[in-house]
């Protein structure tokens, strides 16, 4: 005998006789919060019809009516439950004057997935999946996250959501949404990651091991600063000032500095701090070193001094003239006596180092032998002139 469906909810007529057989199998059905269908089990005899008291988030699809055609169920298609509430409906099956009601239960979310929303911030995180049927997480536009395992059958899942980076260096919020397919369902998941509070120094040739040296007379730098957080910037001696800084980008910014001379001969040292204001864990720290005053660069006159004799040319100008030409990124400096034929050539000088700076020097005393290579610090560079000290001591003094 077959029964009539009525979807949704509706009203139907008395169909045929009182039922002698007229049972449900249980009074409540309760599923989790998934897209699934629920079969209603019941026994009736005689004619019937069935429909939902609500219909809002389920739909009856289906009747099955056994051989004995007393055993009998309606399939209802129950759509995904997001709330945090579990919620009811009722179906109600009616035969003849009679009429049978039992009660559908859909749990909460936490019933189906733990979380919906994963947060990354604290590092690698797990949700629990119970899943009614097999399911895959589909993550095409998400190519930094780890997802394990990302596919399964029916059971209970532990599913882990991380970073292929680890986050170490997110200096940008991200997210992606992630789908959860099932059972021809597809619910979203959003991972998201804030940024971790950074400030970058430079990594040049400027800066080394978080150190900048700098030649014993007085001038100014800059270094450039990419911060996604405030800050505020102090420096610990006076002969250092802080000057201004220049904002070039949001996240980059030029911080300028002016120094003193140093009158001493021992180098001196200060320390830049640049702290997050919001953050007291996230502090940068850059050790400035000026170099003590050399007495040499009080020579004024153009030469190669401490050297032995046979390298040793000092500058005449009442007998000698200077003249430089460019050889390739550097500046060739010459200083020539006519009446001896005696040239001094250095080359190796670039006309934008920075004092405390080294360069490899070739020094020739005639043009016809092997240059005198020295490794040299550049001790000054002001006046038209160049003052460089080599390790052994010796002053070697151009014109620029």
């Amino acid at each position: 005998m077959a029964g009539l469906i009525c979807l949704n909810s509706c009203t139907m007529g008395l169909f045929g006789d009182t039922p002698g057989q007229f049972s449900a199998e249980q009074e409540t059905y309760s599923f989790s919060a998934a897209v699934q269908d629920v079969t209603v089990k019941f026994n009736c005899d005689k004619m019937w019809s069935a429909s939902l008291s609500d219909g809002s988030w389920a739909k009856v699809i289906k009747e099955t009516i056994e051989e004995d055609n007393v055993s009998a169920g309606v399939v209802v298609r129950v759509a995904f439950n997001g709330s945090s509430s579990e919620r009811k409906d009722k179906l109600v099956v009616t035969s003849g004057s009679k009429t049978l009601e039992v009660e559908l239960v859909q749990k909460p979310v936490g019933s189906f997935i733990s979380a919906t929303t994963i947060s990354l911030d604290k590092g690698p995180q797990t949700v629990t999946l119970q899943s009614v049927s097999a399911w895959k997480i589909v993550a095409n536009d998400a190519p930094w996250l780890v997802i394990e395992p990302s596919s399964g059958l029916v059971g209970r899942y532990t599913i882990s959501f991380a970073a292929k980076d680890g986050g170490k260096e997110v200096y940008e919020p991200r997210s992606a949404t992630v789908n959860l397919v099932y059972d021809n369902a597809t619910m979203p998941l959003t991972v998201t990651e804030s940024a971790i509070d950074a400030i970058i120094l430079p990594e040049d040739e400027s800066m080394v091991d978080n150190t900048i040296r700098l030649g014993n007379v007085e001038g100014s730098f800059s270094i450039t600063v990419d911060a996604n957080v405030d800050y505020s910037v102090s420096v610990s001696k006076d002969w250092l000032k802080y000057r201004d800084r220049t904002t070039k980008a949001m996240e980059e910014s030029v911080l300028s500095f002016d120094y003193s001379s140093n009158t001493l001969q021992e180098d001196r040292e200060a320390v830049i701090k640049i702290a997050a204001k919001d953050n007291p864990d996230l502090v940068q720290e850059i050790t400035v070193v000026q170099s003590g005053y050399d007495p040499a660069i009080e020579i004024k006159v153009p030469g190669l001094y401490g050297a032995s004799d046979s390298d040793t040319f000092i500058y005449d100008e009442t007998r000698h003239q200077t003249s430089r030409h460019y050889m390739d990124t550097y500046l060739t400096f010459r200083i020539m006596d006519p009446a001896e034929g005696t040239v001094l050539q250095v080359a190796g000088y670039s006309s934008d180092m920075r004092e405390g700076e080294t360069a490899s020097l070739a020094i020739l005393s005639d043009l016809s032998m092997a240059p005198l290579r020295k490794v040299a610090t550049l001790l000054a560079a002001k006046d038209g002139l160049a003052w460089f000290k080599s390790s052994d001591d010796t002053v070697i003094i151009i014109k620029i």
